[in-house]
């Protein structure tokens, strides 16, 4: 664990600038910032001196529960980003349309031979993005459908769940 005072201004890993998000909360002031490199970076003025392990779960709240009580689109993204999916999650530069913080990540997937599928996940409110698109028949796809509702999951949550984890056709 590094020490500091006030955020960096520059990623520590490729020098970078970085760009940082307010991210609300009634019980603490949390800052995050994602460098284009992809590492994430935590800032928690309340805890001056403190620079966490994990700064992604830290930023969103996470840090301060028990493993298990992380939001389900955390509980998502966390695993699919490694081993054994590797998915390549990319940051999307605009806000969420949903709470507007700028930590929205998409990935394009292949469920199946004939469907793409477009996924976008913003971290902050959990707001899914699902859009399938023909592979075979060019400029054909589904409408793209959006929600947050994870327990029980609405449409757009169900399609990313299963665009996100359905195995490569083949």
């Amino acid at each position: 664990m590094r020490e500091a005072a006030w955020p960096p201004l520059n990623c520590e890993e490729c020098e970078l600038p970085l760009r940082w998000e307010q991210i609300p909360d009634g019980h603490s002031e949390r800052w995050f910032a994602l460098c284009a490199c992809g590492m994430p970076w935590a800032f928690l003025p309340g805890r001056a001196g403190y620079v966490p392990a994990d700064p992604l779960a830290e930023a969103l709240g996470a840090g301060r529960t028990c493993r298990g009580a992380s939001p389900p689109w955390i509980r998502l993204f966390q695993p699919t980003s490694g081993y054994p999916w590797w998915l390549p999650w990319r940051h999307v530069a605009r806000g969420c349309p949903g709470c507007g913080q700028r930590v929205t990540f998409a990935v394009w997937t292949r469920p199946r031979a004939d469907r793409c599928a477009y996924s976008a996940l913003c971290l902050a409110c959990g707001r899914a993005t699902s859009e399938y698109v023909s592979a075979t028949n060019r400029g054909m796809s589904e409408a793209s459908l959006s929600g947050s509702e994870w327990s029980p999951p609405c449409v757009a949550v169900a399609r990313l769940r299963r665009a996100v984890f359905s195995p490569p056709p083949g």
